[in-house]
């Protein structure tokens, strides 16, 4: 009987100790992700207090939300169960043992916004993280200015244990919207995201936001399935980026425009320097501009297009610039004269036309003889000035008459465009 009691009063004394080191090895993990969070440019978290016990610890965290216009703060506290066994029960009815589990509920948000939530975070023994959270109908008001309405959201987030890979996705149903009482409806907005910290310590992948519609009813305004994305990815030494937007069609006002889809891809970027040039924005210094420009950056649009009901817009385009001729301090006409490339468009007769007319239009502002022209006068100068400008830029090899478009290739040799004639020395800076 004493070896018993013995042996029970090991076990507990083992089981205590387990917990304690497992109640350390989720605080470690807590203030990880805290660090992870805080490399987000938009949100930074700070933990105010973190009470450690034996199979329950708590927490509570202030985060602040970066914008424009300011920042929230939103206080929240965290309920995190440790074991050595932590049994998380989900939806599936499942039983996964965990290291812990971290509940989270807002102690204090802004009086303007209602949003109810429940889920949880668990952390794997592997050191894996799962984050499920969900919410309820939310508001968000700000006096005068909008108020916001969704019908609640969705959302999992998985973080590896080392910390190298990160992906998930929020979903919310609907989002109503009102501006200075204006309604706008947003039906089934998904935001994906799929990230991998590399081996300089920037998180690089893809992200996308997708929205099935917008719409304005008062306004006859309809987008829909409209989708931004984005992919950073290293090739090398240097980082390149490539967003698209993707649009299946805005109805407005008994007129559909689209689809439309542009690629633009980035490349040459310096990743280091990049991420100094991202951190301080406009005042980035002359230092920073030149290192960058000095791996001579290329932008790449390949095969843009927009429909509309004049005809179809497309787009190809491939400019260089910089290079290790950019000294301090930067001169920009210099950087103009390293500028090389190619650019190639198809734009419908009746586009181009309307393109140029505004641009004719401005021009004619402050000339005292046209404005004194009667209306219908006015017209038929116009038409004149415009049918010479196209002219010319057909005799200048620019742009080549093909019965309802026009058909435009530029030459861009050392900042100046070579009127379509010498081709680009450089075969990896044609379009084609």
């Amino acid at each position: 009987m004493k070896k018993f009691i013995g042996i029970v009063i090991a076990l507990v004394i083992v089981d205590l100790g387990a917990t304690y080191y497992v109640g350390g090895m989720a605080e470690q993990k807590f203030i990880e992700m805290e660090k992870l969070l805080d490399k987000n440019k938009m949100i930074s978290s700070e933990t105010i207090t973190y009470k450690r016990g034996f199979f329950k610890s708590s927490a509570e965290t202030q985060f602040k939300f970066k914008y424009a216009g300011g920042e929230k703060v939103a206080k929240v506290e965290h309920i995190i169960l440790h074991g050595p066994i932590v049994i998380d029960i989900h939806g599936d009815n499942k039983i996964n043992f965990k290291l812990a589990v971290i509940k989270s509920y807002p102690l204090e948000l802004s009086p303007s916004i209602k949003m109810p939530y429940r889920g949880n975070t668990s952390i794997s023994y592997n050191g894996d993280i799962t984050s499920q959270y969900e919410g309820d109908a939310f508001e968000i008001v700000k006096a005068n200015q909008y108020k916001i309405m969704g019908s609640g959201w969705t959302s999992i987030a998985y973080l590896t244990k080392k910390n190298t890979t990160m992906n998930g996705f929020i979903n919310v149903p609907s989002v109503s919207v009102l501006i200075n009482g204006v309604m706008v409806d947003i039906k089934k907005i998904e935001l994906k995201f799929d990230q991998n910290l590399s081996k300089i310590g920037q998180w690089l992948g893809s992200h996308s936001l997708g929205f099935d519609s917008i719409e304005q009813k008062e306004m006859n305004v309809k987008v829909q399935n409209l989708k931004f994305s984005d992919n950073s990815n290293l090739t090398g030494e240097l980082m390149n980026f490539l967003w698209k937007i993707d649009l299946e069609k805005v109805a407005f006002q008994q007129q559909n425009y689209g689809p439309l889809h542009l690629p633009i891809d980035i490349s040459n970027i310096d990743p280091i320097v990049f991420n100094m040039m991202e951190q301080r924005g406009s005042e980035a210094s002359d230092k920073i501009k030149q290192q960058i420009l000095s791996k001579k950056p290329t932008i790449t649009i390949d095969e843009a297009s927009l429909t509309l009901p004049e005809g179809d817009v497309k787009l190809m385009l491939k400019l260089q610039a910089g290079g290790p001729e950019i000294t301090l301090p930067i001169d920009n006409a210099k950087v103009v004269k390293t500028i090389n490339g190619e650019v190639e468009a198809t734009l419908p007769k009746e586009i181009l036309r309307k393109v140029l007319s505004t641009g004719l239009r401005n021009e004619l502002v402050n000339d005292l003889n046209y404005q004194q022209m009667p209306p219908d006068q006015k017209g038929v100068y116009l038409n004149q000035q415009l049918d010479a400008k196209i002219q010319k830029l057909i005799t200048d090899g620019l742009m080549v008459d093909k019965d309802t478009v026009y058909d435009i290739k530029i030459t861009v040799v050392n900042g100046e465009y070579d009127q379509g004639k010498v081709p680009t020395e450089n075969p990896a800076l044609q379009v084609k």
